[in-house]
């Protein structure tokens, strides 16, 4: 059977995992089925890519503490990119299913390859297919988990491990584990309007004390 693109947007026919709300109990054979599904669906929807399913992403759980929730990995074997994923169980599971979700599509669009482009940057394809996703379903792609996904226990996690977080009234943040630059003169207002937001380009950012 031959999907339209539009037809395969509704993404509840072909990755019902996406529809989960019981994400704090998946383990990683689950988060394999998932991504499994959205390689499917990505299939469908750009049928003009690189085939995702003849990929055979694997993904991992990470072996060690990050403040990274996800991480796509590539090498090039015999002139070919072999992808695979890992994902921080503590982060991971303490983000909402919206995060949760956004978070494993995140990581799935950098292992995408059309013509001479792929999706490795948070530009170009990426940020392409990225826009596409966010507008037609229920999930923010974003460069980082957004403050509208975290929960008390990703919080508490956050405090055990930085002492900063950057953020932006759009919902982009970025965690810091000491006084740098950045943090020091966003603190005192960004008066030099040095630095920016990544995803609104908003110089309006603040500095929150995570201790």
């Amino acid at each position: 059977m031959t999907y339209s693109a539009i037809t395969a947007f509704d993404y509840k026919n072909f990755v019902p995992s996406l529809s989960r709300t019981d994400t704090k109990t998946m383990t990683i054979q689950d988060i394999q089925k998932e991504v499994d599904e959205i390689c499917v669906w990505f299939d469908q929807m750009w049928p003009f890519d690189k085939s995702m399913v003849a990929k055979k992403i694997p993904v991992s759980w990470m072996k060690r503490s990050t403040k990274t929730v996800g991480r796509a990995s590539r090498k090039r074997v015999m002139g070919i990119y072999r992808y695979s994923i890992e994902f921080s169980r503590e982060f991971l599971h303490a983000t909402t299913p919206t995060g949760f979700h956004s978070t494993i599509l995140h990581e799935c669009l950098h292992c995408i390859e059309s013509g001479n482009r792929d999706g490795w940057s948070h530009t170009g394809l990426w940020k392409d297919r990225a826009i596409d996703i966010t507008n037609r379903t229920p999930f923010d792609i974003n460069r980082t988990v957004q403050q509208n996904e975290i929960t008390p226990e990703y919080q508490k996690i956050m405090m055990a491990k930085y002492k900063y977080n950057i953020v932006c009234e759009c919902g982009w943040n970025c965690p810091r584990q000491r006084i740098s630059d950045s943090v020091r003169e966003i603190a005192n207002g960004n008066l030099r309007k040095r630095y920016y937001c990544p995803k609104c380009g908003s110089k309006n950012l603040k500095v929150i004390n995570l201790v």
